[in-house]
């Protein structure tokens, strides 16, 4: 799962290695975090507007990483869809039969996960298959 941002991007090398030992299709999946606009009532359209739009820009980003990795001999899907990540996730993953989800994830305290959680965790409790994640390094952590 990618979310446009440099951080989750450090999966891709991790891709990169297992498409081409595997020789099998990596479905990259992004999730605008922006809400589904029928749970918004009179304010539907502008949701809606806003929806489109980070749509838009999450299937312009995966086709770049898609062309990327294709250069690279990777064979690669994009997907675009949901608007909570974990839930999300944990559905493709499950409607697309992976044989496994990649993430990057951040290092949290577990002051930290007690009161936000995490993508990862709820993703590692409630799927099906294994979870490969990259953590953030304390060059990262840090600067």
């Amino acid at each position: 799962a990618l979310d446009g941002t440099s951080f989750s991007e450090r999966i891709l090398p991790f891709v990169k290695l297992l498409g081409n030992a595997i020789n099998g299709e990596i479905v990259l999946l992004t999730v605008p975090e922006v809400p589904e606009p029928e749970m918004y009532g009179s304010m539907q359209d502008a949701v809606t507007d806003l929806r489109r739009e980070a749509e838009i820009s999450a299937w312009r980003y995966l086709k770049a990483v898609v062309s990327l990795l294709g250069r690279e001999g990777v064979t690669v899907r994009p997907l675009v869809t949901g608007s909570r990540p974990a839930t999300t996730i944990v559905e493709v993953a499950g409607s697309e039969q992976a044989d496994l989800v990649m993430l990057a994830t951040h290092r949290r305290g577990e002051i930290d996960r007690l009161f936000a959680g995490s993508v990862a965790d709820r993703v590692i409790r409630n799927t099906n298959c294994p979870v490969f994640l990259v953590p953030e390094n304390k060059e990262q952590q840090s600067g």
